[in-house]
């Protein structure tokens, strides 16, 4: 037996569920693998044991897979959160640049708060949430960029054909009802 039973490479499993970094890792081959209920409670017992952004971010994509939305947009505004407040500058201290991989993990947490209110049809949060992602200029790479401004425009075109349908269907019902007052009238 060693005094530091993590500095040997998984001995045994007894270790392993303690270890916030192991279970994060096996919910990210779980997601992988298509276990997303396994995922999410390996993210989950990760989370129990430390904070982690990446681990939110993982857990709101696994949520969302199972079809909790509610979840999903918890974890990922939770992840944005702690991002938020590690890119926080002192006052009185010089600035630092911004870590790529945290920018990476805020650019795909944003998209998934756009789908995952696309989903629910809230068209307007939606694309809050994906120009927010286009607005984390190392988060996305080229590919991802150019899918996520093609989602951006089909959410505007399907929220601007939802307000016109609304605004029909209100003036149908206003013809309708008077058409029924005027048959109401001259049958009096």
């Amino acid at each position: 037996s060693t005094l530091f039973p993590y500095t040997t490479l998984f001995r045994s499993e007894q270790y392993d569920e303690f270890d916030p970094v192991w279970l994060k890792d096996k919910g990210d081959k779980l997601m992988v693998d298509g276990d997303y209920q396994g995922a999410h409670n390996a993210y989950t017992a990760a989370l129990k044991l430390a904070t982690n952004a990446r681990c939110f971010a993982n857990r709101a994509v696994a949520s969302m897979f199972l079809g909790n939305l509610e979840h999903c947009l918890e974890d990922g505004a939770m992840a944005i959160k702690i991002l938020d407040q590690r890119s926080k500058v002192p006052e009185g201290t010089i600035g630092f640049s911004k870590d790529p991989q945290d920018e990476m993990v805020r650019a795909r947490c944003q998209v998934r708060l756009g789908t995952a209110y696309l989903w629910k049809g809230a068209f307007g949060k939606a694309e809050e949430h994906f120009d927010k992602a286009l607005e984390c200029e190392e988060g996305l790479d080229f590919e991802m960029r150019q899918r996520v401004k093609g989602d951006l425009e089909r959410v505007r075109k399907a929220r601007a054909a939802l307000v016109a349908k609304e605004k029909a269907a209100g003036a149908l019902k206003n013809l309708s009802s008077n058409a029924d007052n005027q048959v109401a009238i001259a049958n009096a």
